[in-house]
């Protein structure tokens, strides 16, 4: 034989048998160091038992613990004491586990923790898949990185993308933010800083006023804290960020309390660092004993303090002054209508464009009838929460009925009038205990 043609036949043998070797290596968990090794013969094949400082590896996966029983047979290890699961830069901790190296799966139910850069991921019990470098983590389970905290039953964190799955009693809290969120199920994508939660979420915005008083006893200047939470609810929530402006829109079932004011629609926006929220969808908005209705509502609240609504497209503006006499109700329509508040009462009340009105007049010891207007613009002004003066502007056209000819106070109502009588509730944040 050539000699050219046998080396030719020794090299791609021993390259064969390089790559076997490899090949093998990379299936099956390599022992790197321990300080003692026993080896025995079980029911599960041949076992060996490695004590102290034990390092194993397969592929780029790196396992520290101090003691391990290795079944060769089967390419798996039972590894106790100081258990840390390397793979690259990922950081897989507990006191007892598991790693399969043909499913390529650590596991442990003694508690877990797995560390990815600036993301820390801690339950009861947990699974990660080196091979697909995704952990399913179970039961008390805390997924945390430098903007937020994610709590929930059960969650499923893909290492590559960092999207989080979470599901069960889910809780998601802002490290920078007052706004916490509840759900039953969450997506997080934190690349596109997205999140999307459903069934049954709720977001609450935290608001705090600190007011100084004297201690009656001590005489002594002291401070007092007091809570203003806004809720709101829905069938799906979602939020993205954009720089720091934080974005959350709502989709059907929409219900808002905050203080007194209250409202509900089929979907909302709320753009938190402009402090505003528009609704859509037959929107109505609670103040005090007024109802706002309109095609859409934007509620200005500039630092978590009630400043302005503004009604558009067949807007209607309802007070009932006495609750003792429900029918007589006063009316204001509109193109528009703006509602403004100074400290939490209102100031004025404009309404613009094909402009209504219908009120009810009462002396203090009698009614007095009721009186509609026609006009351009209609301006009622405030003062101390009670109508001071209003002002008819454009094309102004009025009628008036007396006390003597009204049997049913509803059939002057004006042609666009509603009434919501399913007022909102406000929700209660319980915040569960957590790991």
């Amino acid at each position: 034989m050539n000699l050219k043609y046998f080396l030719v036949i020794i090299f791609l043998l021993l390259l064969r048998l390089s790559t076997n070797s490899q090949e093998k290596s990379a299936k099956s968990i390599v022992l790197k160091f321990a300080d003692s090794l026993v080896g025995t013969r079980g029911v599960n094949g041949n076992i060996r038992e490695f004590a102290g400082n034990v390092r194993m590896e397969q592929g780029d996966v790196n396992v520290k613990c101090d003691r391990a029983y290795q079944y060769l047979d089967e390419n798996r290890v039972d590894l106790f004491g100081n258990v840390v699961i390397t793979q690259k830069d990922l950081i897989m901790t507990t006191v007892r586990g598991t790693y399969n190296g043909n499913l390529k799966i650590a596991e442990s139910n003694d508690g877990v923790k797995i560390t990815d850069k600036k993301v820390v991921l801690t339950a009861s019990t947990g699974i990660y898949s080196t091979a697909r470098r995704v952990a399913n983590f179970t039961g008390n389970v805390k997924i945390e990185d430098d903007s937020l905290i994610i709590y929930s039953d059960k969650i499923e964190y893909q290492k590559d993308s960092r999207v989080s799955h979470a599901t069960g009693n889910v809780q998601i809290q802002g490290k920078q933010s007052d706004v916490i969120l509840q759900s039953d199920t969450l997506d997080n994508y934190p690349n596109s800083k997205y999140t999307l939660a459903k069934g049954s979420p709720k977001l609450f915005q935290i608001d705090s006023t600190v007011s100084e008083y004297v201690d009656s006893t001590s005489l002594i200047m002291k401070k007092k804290v007091k809570y203003d939470t806004m809720s709101i609810k829905s069938d799906l929530m979602e939020s993205i960020k954009i720089d720091s402006n934080e974005m959350y829109t709502f989709r059907h079932n929409v219900e808002i309390v905050r203080d007194n004011i209250t409202a509900k629609s089929d979907s909302a926006f709320y753009y938190k660092k402009e402090g505003y929220l528009r609704l859509l969808g037959k929107p109505v908005v609670w103040y005090d004993k007024t109802q706002l209705f309109a095609d859409s509502i934007i509620i200005y609240l500039p630092n978590m303090k009630l400043n302005r609504l503004d009604a558009y497209v067949n807007a209607l503006a309802a007070t009932m002054e006495d609750t003792l006499e429900i029918s007589r109700i006063s009316q204001i329509v509109g193109d528009k209508i703006t509602i403004s508040f100074v400290n939490d009462s209102i100031n004025s009340i404009v309404s613009y464009g094909h402009a209504q009105s219908l009120y009810f007049l009462k002396s203090d010891s009698s009614r007095e009838g009721v009186q509609r207007n026609l006009c351009d613009t209609l301006a009622i002004n405030f003062e101390s929460g009670e109508a001071d003066n209003i002002v008819w502007l454009g094309a102004v056209q009025g009628e008036m009925f007396p006390e003597n000819v009204i049997a049913d106070p509803k059939q002057y109502y004006l042609q666009s009038f509603r009434w919501d009588k399913k007022k909102p509730k406000k929700l209660e944040l319980i915040q569960k205990k957590r790991i």
